[in-house]
């Protein structure tokens, strides 16, 4: 049994539900308090950029078992599978385009704006919509527009990336004409508040939702990763190398890695995490519980969910 949360501050519109799903605590809050208050969303949409943690994809799965239970609908995943060819190299995921271009996530090189997130799960989900039944006879119509709900939690720091959010979807032409909803800041639920409702609802709490080599990852997650993950840790080894002794090194004056200031590669060797050229499993858990006292590992054998993924075109 789960308890209710507070009225909902739903906009003024009689428009399909939709909830931007990205396997975290924060969305998967959203969905918890929608069970609360007998709100059913009609779309809940996950943009699978290709580099999500296998934990995450796992928890996909859990989320469907429980969605269902609650009489919801289960999560559609769309992923991006038109394939991109630019300047000579072709892609269709993230970690293609970084490794085909020899470069890093934007946020490596210190800019606050995640422009892969806008390209891999933001304009994703867009092209979905548009061709979506519910929302398209929505736009072809002007009336009762789509609400899109978003998994902001009620602390500073996210009330700030709302701000940021609606000022940049305010003059986004390429957006869809819905309507934002920011449930979590209504209700006053901080981190740790979804945190409690998702454990009170019998769910797991789930990780941070990332791709595994994202730059704004901190130093005990690239422990995590070592840990849990060694052959993707070694994939964004693969990727820092390449870009910086590939063909754009001699542009590169300020960025040492994916860590921006620093190498992710370098520090695992400072760590004895990496020794010649190999990953120590159980070094990453020491230095993992060292920088994050408390801290779980996955269990063994956690492996991504089977999926079915839907086909989304267009140019990049």
């Amino acid at each position: 049994m789960i308890a209710t949360t507070t009225n909902s501050s739903r906009p003024a519109s009689d428009g399909p539900l939709i909830v931007n799903y990205g396997g975290g605590v924060d969305s998967t809050a959203i969905l918890v308090g929608f069970a609360q208050q007998g709100i059913r969303p009609d779309l809940i949409i996950f943009s699978d950029v290709g580099a999500e943690k296998p934990e995450t994809y796992a928890y996909l799965d859990i989320m469907d078992d429980w969605l269902q239970a609650h009489g919801m609908p289960t999560i559609t995943r769309v992923r991006r599978y038109d394939v991109i060819q630019r300047r000579g190299t072709t892609y269709n995921t993230i970690t293609e385009n970084c490794i085909a271009n020899e470069t890093l996530p934007s946020i490596a090189f210190g800019f606050q704006r995640h422009s892969c997130s806008l390209k891999w799960k933001a304009e994703v989900i867009t092209r979905y919509l548009r061709d979506w039944q519910p929302a398209a006879e929505a736009f072809a119509t002007g009336e009762d527009l789509p609400v899109q709900c978003i998994g902001y939690d009620d602390s500073p720091a996210d009330r700030k990336r709302r701000r940021k959010a609606d000022s940049y979807g305010s003059t986004d032409k390429r957006r869809c004409p819905t309507m934002m909803w920011y449930p979590l800041q209504d209700w006053g639920w901080t981190r740790d508040e979804c945190e409690r409702q998702i454990a009170a609802a019998g769910l797991p709490v789930p990780r941070k939702s990332a791709c595994f080599f994202c730059p704004a990852s901190q130093l005990w997650e690239i422990a995590q990763l070592g840990a849990d993950n060694p052959d993707l840790l070694e994939q964004a080894f693969h990727m820092e190398h390449l870009h910086l002794t590939g063909k754009h090194s001699h542009k590169n004056t300020t960025c040492k890695g994916l860590g921006f200031k620093f190498s992710w590669t370098s520090w695992c060797e400072e760590q004895g995490i990496l020794t010649d050229g190999r990953i120590d499993r159980d070094r990453a858990r020491e230095v993992y519980h060292r920088l994050n006292p408390g801290g779980g590992i996955a269990p063994t054998g956690c492996t991504a969910a089977t999926y079915t993924t839907l086909t989304i075109g267009g140019e990049a």
